[in-house]
């Protein structure tokens, strides 16, 4: 039996504008590429006073190192991601970013290491980051450009201690409340005990009182009746 025929793999470019006297073509010079998991494109402009070049390309499907967290027994595995740099330059004035994005990154935790209350709050936090945003950034001018690095972690991280500290205080809230009442039950349980005693008490001394009261009431009714017995126009019920 064949194998199946692979996916055809479709390749394209574009390039416009070449010359070697801009000013008298009077249009910048552009280019378009793409190709399975690439897209690039670049503009250079030459043609006004200020020239002005432009570049950026990205690439999905790189396959990205892994590295291991400073100081914690944590390592991050990107995967595969995607890898982007823009570029533009105006006059002396430059922009540039470089970034890398991962969707599906893997945390591994290194199990040579003793177990700490630290390590496992360390991993809580960070098991539960599904994806790594990280990008530079360099701008100014050629003579003196800055350069920043910075990334999604700090922030994501921030959100999952503050969720994992949040899940640690109710479950604390939790065993605290449970213990205040399990203190008040043993404290309040020989109280209601007692009460429930004298209630009971109290109950059947009502109730004795109340059948002595119903035979007093029914001796003293029969000795009226005694007394009055004989006695003309004198009816007792």
């Amino acid at each position: 039996m064949a194998a199946a025929a692979a996916p055809p793999r479709t390749f394209a470019a574009r390039l416009a504008g070449l010359t070697s006297d801009p000013t008298l073509y009077g249009r910048p010079t552009t280019l378009d590429a793409s190709a399975p998991g690439v897209q690039a494109a670049a503009l250079v402009d030459h043609v006004r006073s200020t020239p002005r070049d432009t570049a950026a390309a990205s690439v999905t499907g790189v396959a990205l190192r892994g590295f291991a967290l400073p100081s914690l027994p944590v390592r991050l595995d990107p995967g595969q991601g995607t890898v982007s740099l823009s570029l533009a330059l105006v006059g002396d004035s430059v922009q540039a970013r470089w970034s890398m994005r991962s969707e599906r990154v893997h945390w591994t935790r290194d199990s040579a290491t003793a177990p700490s209350q630290l390590g496992d709050i360390v991993w809580r936090v960070v098991s539960g980051v599904s994806t790594v945003d990280v990008a530079a950034s360099l701008d100014g001018t050629l003579a003196r450009p800055r350069l920043a690095v910075g990334s999604n972690l700090d922030r994501v991280l921030a959100e999952r201690v503050r969720a994992v500290a949040g899940e640690a205080i109710a479950g604390a809230e939790r065993q605290l409340r449970a213990r205040v009442d399990s203190v008040a039950e043993r404290q309040a349980a020989p109280v209601r005990a007692q009460v429930a005693a004298l209630t009971t008490d109290a109950t059947q001394r009502v109730s004795g009182q109340r059948a002595l009261l119903d035979q007093a009431q029914q001796a003293l009714e029969q000795r009226l009746r005694e007394l009055t017995r004989g006695l003309p126009g004198v009816r007792l019920p």
